[in-house]
């Protein structure tokens, strides 16, 4: 019996002795329910929103990501109000009601490829959009919080690429992510932040579960970071991990082990996380980074549940597959701007929701399709015991 059960039952058993007797037993019989019911944790979870490019959206071309964000939040206002399907996951037939947070995992401004807006006014349209805009509410009527990562194209806008953009550096987005997200004493500017020194990794309790935010991708420093941060928050916490990257990074994202270590269109590596990678060829399977993860999952088995984005689709699966070692489970987000099959159709724009019974420790993610219609509806959904 988990320590939040045994006080609610406590409280009811002195609700019950209090009145004694016949009506006593009438009373426990009939509070029992409002009383052990199980405390739950929902949450939206959002990622690559890239503000900056345009598509074909409801009949029109060229949309902004500006006015397809809008949209998706304007569907996830409904969402208090909508009725979750009784699929048998939890909270399934339920009104969801309150909402914890928000999470959303990066690639906020696209890169400044040719063409494409300078991040200072990608960060200005996300920020006012979804801070603004979003209203759902947690417990006490409070706005939800918004939790945020940077994502690959976040950090390329502040250190730099492979390929010229315009201009060569803007660190507005990575700066502002860090300022709102880590509350330094010293705000960061675009000018100011330093990629290498302003790590966004941070993390919270709530109701008996420890939501992990920690940047890019697990690298050596970054393990160290979450390890340490465990231990404080207590082992006996399940872990919820977020993160932009997939488990099965590529090898593009680490440092350039070639030559001068640099930013170069021959070998294309973007230098974006701590470790050099162990091919040359960016298009290489990094496999003994991969086995690094997988080794520090497998140790590390309060990790429950992994969250992450950049490729632009839905999917709930375990990694690593067909290994040894045990395996994770994982949850992918469709991107409203890159979806890997909702640009071609765009009935399959979706976003996650959420919803965790800690009393029986139990995860269900469910796939919210936004703009298959006039309210919401429902894919597929993944459960998990943890």
């Amino acid at each position: 019996m988990t320590h939040r059960l045994s006080n609610r039952l406590s409280a009811l058993l002195s609700v019950s002795s209090y009145w004694g007797g016949r009506m006593g037993a009438f009373l426990f019989l009939f509070l029992l329910p409002f009383f052990v019911g199980a405390e739950t944790i929902k949450f939206v979870f959002v990622s690559d929103c890239h503000y900056g490019l345009s598509r074909t959206f409801r009949g029109q071309e060229g949309v902004s990501a500006q006015a397809v964000s809008r949209a998706m939040i304007e569907k996830i206002n409904l969402l208090p109000g909508s009725v979750l399907p009784n699929d048998g996951g939890v909270c399934g037939g339920q009104k969801v009601g309150v909402i914890d947070f928000v999470a959303n995992t990066g690639d906020i401004a696209n890169r400044m490829e040719p063409g494409i807006q300078i991040a200072a006014y990608s960060w200005e349209q996300f920020l006012g959009d979804w801070t603004t805009l979003l209203d759902v509410k947690c417990d006490g009527g409070k706005k939800a919080p918004l939790y945020l990562l940077p994502g690959n194209h976040d950090a390329t806008n502040a250190i730099g690429w492979c390929k010229p953009m315009h201009p060569d550096r803007d660190a507005t987005a990575m700066a502002e992510i860090f300022n709102l997200m880590m509350k330094p004493k010293v705000a960061r500017t675009a000018e100011s932040f330093d990629y290498q020194e302003d790590k966004v990794q941070y993390s919270f309790t709530l109701k008996g579960v420890h939501f992990v935010f920690a940047g890019i991708w697990p690298d050596t420093p970054t393990r160290r970071w979450i390890e340490t941060d465990m231990a404080q928050a207590g082992a006996q916490l399940p872990v919820i991990l977020f993160v932009h990257d997939q488990p099965d990074v590529e090898a593009k994202h680490f440092i350039n082990p070639n030559g001068k270590h640099d930013l170069n269109p021959e070998d294309r590596f973007e230098n974006l996380l701590a470790d050099t990678s162990s091919v040359r060829n960016r298009k290489d399977v990094p496999v003994k980074e991969r086995a690094q993860l997988a080794d520090f999952l497998a140790k590390n088995r309060q990790i429950k549940a992994y969250f992450h984005g950049n490729e632009n689709y839905n999917e709930f699966y375990r990694w690593p597959e067909g290994g040894q070692k045990e395996s994770t489970p994982i949850f992918r987000v469709d991107s409203p701007m890159k979806g890997v099959y909702s640009s071609a159709d765009e009935s399959l724009l979706s976003f996650i929701f959420v919803c965790i019974d800690t009393d029986a420790h139990k995860l269900t993610a469910r796939e919210c399709l936004w703009n298959a219609g006039k309210g919401l509806s429902w894919g597929e959904h993944a459960t998990i015991a943890f």
